[in-house]
């Protein structure tokens, strides 16, 4: 009986670190400066979330929307999870959108 109550106990413990994942941050005409450690132009933008996702490296990506056949996909190793009291390494750049899907360091 102690068995399963302590199990169960732990079961909940997990169920609620689980439910507190990280939740991806997008900002739509922004990018993050500074953090790119690779830059290469993506079919279209789920290309581009797809190799930051696969780049263990990568936390954060900045992508161009093109009117051309490609846009520039630049992928950060650090993210900006904290938007509020205007981040100083988030600035604003018509056209792209920074999305960061991975927890990882935090600009300041």
């Amino acid at each position: 009986m102690i068995r399963s109550t302590i199990f169960l106990v732990l079961l909940i413990v997990v169920v609620q670190q689980r439910t507190q994942a990280f939740q991806p941050v997008t900002k739509n005409n922004h990018v993050l400066v500074g953090h790119v450690f690779q830059q290469f132009y993506a079919r279209d933008w789920f290309n581009c979330i797809q190799a930051c996702h696969d780049e263990p490296r990568c936390i954060s990506y900045n992508y161009h929307r093109s009117t051309g056949a490609n846009g520039l996909c630049e992928m950060n190793d650090n993210g900006a999870k904290s938007l509020c009291n205007g981040h100083k390494s988030l600035i604003y750049s018509k056209g792209f959108v920074f999305q960061q899907i991975k927890e990882g360091k935090v600009s300041r």
